[in-house]
């Protein structure tokens, strides 16, 4: 029996990491009124900690981990040890940083999505909707690339900060989003995301960036392309304050950059929103909807073309349509919401008047006018 004790010992963390799955499961309502702001303090905790290292700590973990255990089961052979019982503790302790993960950040899969804690009102949206914000998107790029300094430009191409100047500022746009527009959600930890190790594994399978809830480390792959980097900076911040879907992700990115005061975090939110907004056109394929993308390309002027083949060029086939029309969903909303509504509110509707003429056929009524 006591060879049996390590999986034992795994097998009753592992219900208990199904029971929290479970319990989050079932009673969505109750964790998305608590869980994410509790995953938020213990994440912010953990990042404060973590940041006192430049380095990934959880990669250094992960290395210092795998050389524990060969090294365990080498002197095992060695020394004969049993190895089913070593194997068995060696489950035992994967199965609790499992359970500690859950319950640090997991259970935010099943809370509320974030268009509920930013009072956003998703609907499915028309063909012609979508255009109008990719042209918004699309003006506003051309606006915020306007204000980028002159001497970032080494010809046609934008030479972005480095990557740490990048980091600190990123907070500006989570500040403004808490403190000016009264946001919680983003009330989070606003520590430097971290450069991310074994950055050619990453960059070969098209990773923007990683974060690891057990270290409260947000980390980007430095070889991510100087236009995307803002926006892959403010999607990682937007995971560790406990945001999980990656289109949710995204759309913080975006009112991250886009409310933050440096030119560069809103130029690269904009071209990013052009960027889903015109992939998800060509991703219809319809007559309509490649009108649609030749009039976009048409006030682009290709102003943009090389911007968006660069991030192109990184993601390269790893991107789907399904993953373009789930993201304009909300950026689509939010055009509707945040400019389209507003700018017509101040229209005046005609008043309808039942004994006006031009406005009501009185031919029959009594006193009416003659035919």
């Amino acid at each position: 029996m006591k060879y049996w004790r390590g999986f034992l010992v795994a097998g009753i963390i592992a219900a208990c990491t199904w029971g929290l799955t479970t319990f989050a499961q079932t009673h969505t309502t109750l964790i998305d009124m608590i869980f994410p702001y509790v995953s938020r303090m213990i994440t912010g905790g953990t990042a404060q900690w973590s940041a006192s290292v430049s380095f990934c700590m959880w990669q250094a973990l992960l290395i210092f981990a795998v050389l524990g255990i060969c090294g365990l089961l080498a002197l095992g052979i060695v020394l004969r040890w049993n190895i089913l019982q070593l194997s068995g503790w060696i489950a035992a302790v994967i199965s609790l940083i499992v359970f500690l993960n859950t319950g640090i950040f997991g259970m935010n899969d099943y809370a509320g999505p974030l268009a509920d804690d930013i009072h956003l009102d998703v609907s499915n949206y028309e063909l012609s909707e979508l255009e109008d914000a990719a042209k918004y998107y699309l003006e506003e790029a051309i606006k915020a690339k306007e204000n980028i300094p002159t001497d970032a430009f080494v010809g046609a191409e934008i030479v972005f900060p480095e990557f740490e100047t990048l980091a600190e500022q990123a907070a500006d746009g989570f500040n403004s989003l808490v403190y000016d527009e009264k946001f919680s959600v983003f009330a989070g930890s606003m520590v430097p995301v971290k450069k991310l190790g074994w950055k050619g594994y990453y960059t070969g399978n098209s990773t923007t960036g990683v974060t690891v809830h057990l270290t409260g480390e947000a980390a980007v792959n430095p070889d991510v392309p100087g236009i995307l980097l803002p926006f892959a900076i403010c999607h990682e911040m937007a995971h560790r304050m406990s945001i999980a879907s990656n289109r949710d992700a995204n759309f913080s990115a975006f009112l991250a950059c886009t409310h933050n005061e440096d030119p560069y975090f809103v130029y690269s939110g904009y071209v990013n929103a052009y960027r889903y907004c015109l992939k998800a056109l060509k991703s219809f394929g319809s007559e309509n909807a490649t009108a649609a993308v030749a009039r976009l390309e048409a006030l682009e002027n290709g102003r943009f073309a090389q911007d968006i083949s660069t991030i192109d060029s990184f993601y390269k086939d790893s991107e789907d349509a399904t993953e373009f029309r789930e993201n304009v969903q909300l950026l689509v909303s939010w055009y509707i919401q945040e400019v389209y509504l507003p700018d017509h509110m101040d229209e005046e509707v005609p008043s309808f008047d039942p004994l006006d003429e031009t406005q009501v056929d009185l031919n029959g009524f009594v006193n009416g006018p003659a035919a």
